[in-house]
């Protein structure tokens, strides 16, 4: 009689044994690690420019406005605070016929503090909807009852947790 060796051969079983246990590790090494964590969410502030607005349009938005995004709905945050400055632009002036800043008559600027709660990743902040918050991002939104287009201005890098 041959005495030959048997040889075992792989089953379903045995490959979704040797999978789950491979799977066990990896989110056990993950955890001990850091790989997988919950992101935590953290309150900023942004200030936003909106910008060239037609006079009589201050009165739209008030401190505690909810700010919405006009392409996609996101929430943006609420207003915090509102600075009205004079616009101002390339005028040219008659006498010596040089381009000249000045203030535009019956136009303002509407510097908006907002207050949001964001995410932060390695390289970016979004708000917790969804929307990337950087500096120089131009904006299209909804603020009380006025609906303009801005820039961010900038971006609180220090927040506070929540």
């Amino acid at each position: 009689m041959d005495t030959a060796k048997k040889h075992r051969q792989l089953n379903l079983f045995d490959v979704l044994f040797v999978l789950l246990i491979l799977i066990f590790v990896i989110v056990a090494y993950m955890l001990s690690h850091g790989g997988i964590s919950r992101q935590e969410t953290i309150t900023r502030n942004y200030l936003l420019e909106l910008a060239d607005l037609p006079d009589g349009m201050q009165d739209s938005v008030s401190i505690g406005c909810q700010v919405e995004d006009n392409v996609k709905n996101y929430e943006l945050g609420i207003v915090t605070a509102i600075e009205i400055i004079p616009s101002t632009g390339s005028v040219l002036d008659e006498e010596t016929r040089t381009i000249q800043q000045a203030v535009k008559p019956d136009q303002f600027t509407l510097l908006l503090t907002i207050q949001v709660d964001t995410v932060e990743t390695e390289d970016t902040i979004d708000t917790v909807s969804g929307y990337p918050l950087r500096v120089g991002r131009f904006v299209s939104c909804t603020a009380g009852s006025l609906t303009a287009s801005g820039y961010i201005l900038a971006v609180d890098r220090e927040g506070a947790a929540n």
